[in-house]
């Protein structure tokens, strides 16, 4: 896991987005992504996609996340 940010159109910050990268976790999360995050003190949660979904089912309604799907 590591940590990035993601902010709304009514500038209020998800303060743990999840991130699922493909089956195999092929999906590259740039340096710069975390290092906003970790500015923002937002955590990043980086994972297959799978388990990126079990992640989701113990946050909150109101969590962001961006899935890969087609690998």
């Amino acid at each position: 896991m590591t940590a990035c940010g993601s902010s709304s159109a009514a500038g209020s910050l998800a303060r743990s987005p999840v991130i699922g990268t493909g089956a195999n976790g092929g999906l590259p999360v740039l340096e710069e992504v975390e290092t906003a995050a970790r500015r923002r003190r937002v955590d990043l949660v980086v994972l297959p996609t799978a388990q990126a979904i079990e992640a989701l089912a113990g946050k909150s309604a109101d969590t962001n996340a961006i899935l890969h799907l087609t690998c």
